[in-house]
């Protein structure tokens, strides 16, 4: 048993022991990394580049999506809350949540906007005479259109969010309330047209 005890105490000595770099050495050389970024920034055009930025921000200001007008009044609702499909164990959290799960997150909210063509007259009259300070998701037009400098919440309606909350036309109204994601189409008469 001591023989043992004595081979386990040498097995743990030995993992200790430095045994040295075999081989010859060399001085690693590198360069100060500020100072490259210094030399790279210096570089720069930057004027080319401010060009730019300016650029990508005025893409993001202007919204060009064309969704077509809404054709009637329809309105779709679904529950958007999410059940889990499996079981999430993390143990090193402590935290165990059950296939089945609702996450209820959203039961404690309620949002709505309304998604706009900001260059239709007949959808900025709507809005205007309706709903004055709503927030907007604009479909067409730019966020810094003086006609709603009020409004405090205006967001970019692009291809992807559209799909997300089955956004298909404007003007739409978009409302989550309880977990449910209601969109209601509103079929507005426009000039030229004969309907209704």
């Amino acid at each position: 048993m001591k023989l043992i005890y004595l081979l386990l105490l040498q097995t743990f000595l030995f993992a200790y022991q430095d045994l040295g770099v075999v081989g010859k050495t060399y001085n690693i050389e590198e360069a100060d990394a500020m100072e490259e970024f210094q030399k790279n920034a210096d570089k720069v055009n930057k004027k080319e580049l401010q060009y730019k930025i300016l650029a990508a921000i005025e893409k993001n200001l202007h919204a060009d999506l064309n969704l077509g007008f809404c054709k009637k009044d329809l309105t779709k609702s679904r529950d958007v809350r999410a059940i889990l499909k499996q079981s999430v164990v993390i143990p090193e959290g402590d935290i165990y949540i059950p296939e089945g799960t609702v996450d209820t997150s959203l039961d404690y909210g309620t949002y709505a906007y309304l998604t706009i063509n900001l260059n239709s007259k007949e959808e900025f009259e709507y809005y205007r005479k309706n709903r004055p300070q709503q927030s907007l998701l604009i479909a067409t037009g730019d966020v810094r259109d003086e006609r709603i400098k009020k409004v405090v919440e205006k967001f970019i309606l692009d291809t992807d969010l559209a799909r997300q909350l089955g956004i298909t036309c404007t003007p739409s109204i978009v409302t989550l309330r309880n977990g449910i994601l209601e969109v209601k189409e509103v079929y507005l008469k426009r000039e030229g047209s004969n309907a209704k």
